[in-house]
C-alpha cells in the first residue's frame, strides 16, 4: 500500500525536481523582478527542497 503511495509520490517529486533545474537556468530572468530579493529566496528554498528529495529519492530504491 505504501509502495502504491509511494510511486505518484516520487514522480512528482521527481518533476519538480527537473523544473527547479530548469528553473535555475532561467534564473537570470528573475532579476528584472521588481524584488530581487525575494525571487533569490524562493530560488534557495526550492533548490534545497529539490536538492533533499534526490537524496531521499535515491536512497529509497536501494
Amino acid at each position: 500500500m505504501l509502495h502504491m503511495i509511494w510511486v505518484p509520490t516520487s514522480f512528482f517529486l521527481h518533476s519538480l525536481l527537473s523544473f527547479s533545474l530548469l528553473f535555475s537556468r532561467s534564473f537570470y530572468f528573475f532579476h528584472i523582478l521588481p524584488y530581487p530579493s525575494i525571487s533569490s529566496i524562493m530560488f534557495q528554498i526550492l533548490l534545497s527542497v529539490s536538492r533533499a528529495v534526490a537524496y531521499s529519492s535515491g536512497h529509497s530504491y536501494i
